[in-house]
């Protein structure tokens, strides 16, 4: 079993951040610290396991996505710098990380398929409204993205769940339903449904169209 957290500081030459982690065995017994993975620039602003425990995926405003071997603790930056990244998935075959592009003035969102070249990171559709929950399919041929829009933004468009096609990059399809921000989302083990969770205080189950 393993635990991990992110403190974010302020230094003389701006935002740092740092990974501590923690490790217990298998029958239970007490956590015991592991050596922290290095400082890095920024705040790191999302972290999560991959699904095996293996690594660790982080994301932060410095733009780069990477990913860190958990008995090693070193770094492998896994996509190119496309925005103040926030969000993050990760998968068993896939992960996608989410942001703003301030000089784009859209949300994007990325998907890094693994097994292949970080050159494969790839950019899905943007949107104007920004991301707030993200999924990859456990098979990572599918992406849910949820919107978290504000202001004098109509509903149909502030509070739903796009749907891509990891490979096309092409959206499924786009469900309606929220009245409100879309909080999380999540892909069913066949990758054919998926469930959200919205401000407006409801949980929505979908079927995808094949």
């Amino acid at each position: 079993m393993a635990v991990a957290t992110a403190i974010n500081y302020r230094g003389m030459s701006g935002f740092m951040s740092r990974i501590l982690r923690w490790e217990a065995d298998a029958a239970g017994g007490p956590f015991r610290e592991a050596a922290p993975i290095e400082w890095q620039s920024d705040t790191i602003s999302a972290l999560q396991f991959s699904p095996d425990g293996g690594r660790i995926r982080a994301v932060s405003g410095n733009d780069n996505p990477a990913r860190y071997d958990w008995k090693t603790g070193q770094p492998d930056q896994w996509g190119a710098g496309l925005a103040a990244f926030d969000g993050l998935a990760a998968g068993p075959a896939a992960d996608v990380a989410t942001g703003w592009s301030e000089w784009r003035g859209s949300a994007v969102a990325s998907l890094w398929n693994h097994g292949q070249p970080d050159s494969a990171f790839n950019e899905l559709p943007p949107s104007p409204i920004p991301f707030g929950a993200a999924a990859v399919s456990a098979d990572g041929q599918r992406v849910a993205l949820g919107t978290k829009g504000g202001g004098d933004v109509p509903w149909d468009v502030r509070a739903v769940v796009h749907v891509h096609d990891a490979r096309t990059r092409k959206e499924i399809v786009l469900l309606l339903g929220h009245t409100d921000w879309v909080m999380d989302v999540a892909f069913g083990p066949d990758g054919k449904e998926v469930m959200s969770a919205g401000k407006d205080g409801t949980v929505r189950r979908w079927t995808v169209p094949e």
